[in-house]
């Protein structure tokens, strides 16, 4: 499965690239850094509040300042839809779909990175599902180095990843991520 999104990944951009004659960005070590994070809902107000900051410890070091509140425990009663889009000469370009329940995108592409994501807020890395509550966690890094991600292509990135209750198919967040992979 993550090798069929790579490759679809890296498809994605070849294509375009090659009806625009322009270069094929090479693909790497994911080494991410983040740009925004932002509310991709439909301006109506989740059941799950997230919010992150990115902020720079220094001029090589980026943090990331997370809260999230959830009146809902968030296991595999929460679908995960995932969105990728890539930048390809200043045009948005749809590159891939993931979709999972949430324990198993954890377990699937998070890998070691679970407990770079979980341990700052008190929970262990095989926590799923994730208690509701309160959680803050500040100066975090994600060595996405640490995730099961092998290679990612070198680029900007827009992601969108929605949670959706399995049940109901009620929305319960959406986060929009603006990032890129640097190399």
């Amino acid at each position: 499965m993550l090798f069929r999104i790579l490759l679809l990944l890296c498809s994605g951009i070849i294509v375009e690239a090659s009806n625009n004659s322009k270069f094929v960005p090479p693909a790497g070590p994911p080494d991410f850094i983040y740009h925004d994070f932002f509310d991709c809902g439909d301006k109506k107000p989740t059941p799950i509040n997230f919010t992150v900051i990115p902020t720079w410890f220094n001029k090589t070091h980026q943090v990331l300042e997370g809260n999230m509140h959830t009146p809902v425990a968030i296991g595999d009663n929460i679908l995960v839809k995932i969105s990728l889009y890539t930048n390809v000469h200043n045009k948005w370009l749809h590159v891939t779909n993931v979709s999972g329940k949430t324990c198993q995108m954890l377990r699937n592409y998070m890998g070691p990175l679970r407990e770079e994501i979980l341990s700052p807020v008190g929970l262990p890395a095989d926590t799923c599902p994730i208690p509701r509550g309160t959680y803050h966690a500040k100066n975090v890094h994600l060595d996405m180095k640490n995730s099961r991600l092998p290679a990612f292509p070198y680029g900007t990135f827009k992601l969108f990843l929605a949670m959706y209750d399995i049940f109901t198919d009620v929305l319960q967040m959406c986060l929009g991520i603006h990032f890129e992979n640097k190399s």
